[in-house]
């Protein structure tokens, strides 16, 4: 399939109308992301659903200029000004708070480490201690588990080895990581609509499940490989062949999917209504993840250039999105708003794939995670590039749709005994 042009802009409008709240050329300020900035109204749609503004931000360089629906947009004046300065008071408050609470996690793993490399037996001492006794045994009990170690499982699944673990070196990095909420310089591919919202992306409470590490599929479609947890073995100089070298961590390589400028504002409406409006995607889908794939799939084959082998890897790359998905969305998907609605749905439909009840919002969600997802994964960098052709063509086949995929009326407003319950 050849690359998606951009829309045709020959229905822009350069003055004023009589559709349109603002003219072109006024000074305006507009939301990006939780906080709101100064722009400028550059060009309009007014025969657009919703009408839409071309903004550009005072202060930002042009590349950051976008269409926004008019709901975005607000009237420069004294009320909005100060609603401007709250907003940014209350991020940095968070911010503050934030950090103080990643410095006192990475202290308390700082220390967890030195107690363990105090706890760690020499080769010298543990050839005298052979002597003594056959086994030797661990002077203090394990480590106690943070919210952090927690989130280093995920990325790896490794032993209890002191000093070179790379669980304990990445859970000081979550842990000391401050969350900072979303502005232009800070966007990269648009992903703080699933980034930015500190407390408000939380996980959601889920049924025991394996650990991600033993449950990430990979992208060929094959079956989620396990592993099983080894007895502990006597300490030796060697590291423990499932421990991760530094050098080889470092040696990962990093993989990026850029997402389309056409589908960016759509991330952010999607936080908007969600986290400042409470508003809920209607579930199940009208148009769901599962029939998504099978509609790129049905337009794939529909193309002459499509030969047999290709449609052999666009069908595995196809199955491995829909089980990233199904793996991701519970514990990295959702906002802390939609975790009730997450519950009722695993109640109503256990049995029932969660690709087959939610839809593309959540889908374009997954784009801006899956990109360290796949740096995990044990693809060459030639398979890691055929792979991300085949992401960024589905990414255009959204855009193409867009206007059938993401309709703001799929956003519902819910009743206020369940805002109680979600808060």
């Amino acid at each position: 399939m050849g690359e998606v042009k951009p829309a045709k802009v020959e229905n822009w409008s350069t003055g004023t109308d009589a559709n349109t709240l603002f003219t072109d050329g006024e000074r305006v300020l507009c939301f990006h992301g939780p906080l709101i900035y100064e722009a400028k109204v550059l060009k309009s749609k007014p025969d657009a659903t919703p009408v839409e503004y071309y903004i550009h931000y005072a202060g930002w360089s042009k590349n950051w200029d976008e269409w926004v629906p008019e709901s975005r947009v607000l009237k420069y004046n004294d009320d909005n000004v100060k609603r401007r300065q709250e907003l940014a008071r209350q991020c940095g408050e968070r911010s503050k708070k934030d950090n103080k609470k990643g410095s006192a996690k990475a202290k308390k793993m700082e220390q967890i480490r030195n107690e363990s490399r105090a706890s760690t037996p020499s080769k010298d001492s543990t050839t005298s201690q052979s002597t003594a006794s056959s086994t030797p045994t661990a002077s203090t009990g394990p480590a106690p588990k943070t919210d952090a170690a927690n989130n280093s499982s995920t990325a790896t699944n490794s032993t209890n080895t002191p000093a070179t673990s790379r669980a304990n070196r990445k859970s000081t990095q979550s842990a000391s990581a401050s969350v900072r909420p979303g502005t232009p310089s800070d966007k990269k591919d648009e992903s703080t609509a699933a980034d930015t919202t500190e407390d408000e992306a939380a996980t959601p409470v889920a049924p025991k499940k394996k650990r991600m590490s033993e449950q990430r599929p990979s992208l060929t479609g094959s079956d989620v490989a396990t592993t099983e947890k080894q007895p502990p073995t006597t300490p030796s100089s060697e590291p423990a062949p499932c421990v991760e070298s530094e050098e080889s961590y470092a040696a990962k390589l990093e993989v990026k999917i850029k997402i389309p400028d056409e589908l960016k504002h759509y991330l952010t409406d999607d936080w908007y209504a969600v986290v400042r409006e409470h508003k809920l995607l209607e579930l199940p889908a009208k148009v769901t993840v599962q029939q998504i794939a099978e509609q790129y799939l049905a337009h794939k084959k529909s193309v002459k250039s499509t030969s047999a082998s290709k449609e052999v890897a666009i069908n595995d790359v196809l199955d491995g999105i829909v089980e990233y998905f199904n793996v991701m969305l519970g514990s990295q998907l959702l906002y802390k708003f939609e975790r009730t609605q997450y519950a009722d749905v695993m109640q109503k439909h256990p049995d029932t794939p969660l690709s087959e009840l939610y839809g593309s919002f959540h889908l374009l969600r997954l784009f801006v995670r899956l990109g360290s997802m796949l740096s995990y994964s044990a693809l060459d960098q030639q398979s890691m590039q055929n792979l991300l052709v085949h992401l960024q063509d589905f990414l255009k086949f959204l855009v193409k749709n867009s206007a059938m995929y993401f309709s703001m009326s799929n956003f519902v407003n819910v009743d206020p005994e369940y805002v109680r319950n979600a808060q």
